[in-house]
């Protein structure tokens, strides 16, 4: 049995143990009008392999996921470039257990982290028109 995500208990189980571990490591707010999408604030001198470490670090501190040595629970980051039309570099961490990490890279090298539950996630990447 896995850990679901629970996040702010509004979109319980739209995700898995990677998300909410995401979800545990910042103070995430919900999008306006982005049903299970969140932004955090004060993070953008963090890198989005920074934070999948510390994501990773987090799950394998939880004895029913894979431990060191085994099958990494969490995907390498996807550079998606500028997909439907926006300025900024996205990358991409879609996770195993549903939802992920989406990195807005600004020209000055800043990121802008959002977290998405897998329905925030598929209806986001739709709309920049990303097939996965």
């Amino acid at each position: 049995k896995t850990m679901a995500f629970v996040g702010d208990g509004n979109h319980v189980g739209d995700g898995g143990a990677e998300l909410q571990a995401l979800w545990e490591l910042l103070p995430w707010r919900e999008i306006k009008n982005c049903p299970g999408r969140y932004v955090v604030s004060g993070a953008d001198d963090v890198q989005p392999e920074a934070l999948l470490q510390r994501v990773r670090e987090r799950l394998q501190q939880l004895p029913q996921l894979p431990q060191q040595g085994e099958e990494d629970v969490l995907p390498v980051l996807q550079d998606l470039g500028t997909p439907g039309g926006c300025r900024d570099r996205v990358l991409l961490a879609a996770f195993r257990g549903g939802g992920g990490l989406m990195s807005y890279v600004k020209a000055d090298g800043r990121c802008v982290h959002t977290l998405s539950t897998t329905s925030g996630l598929a209806r986001k990447l739709r709309m920049l028109g990303v097939a996965l």
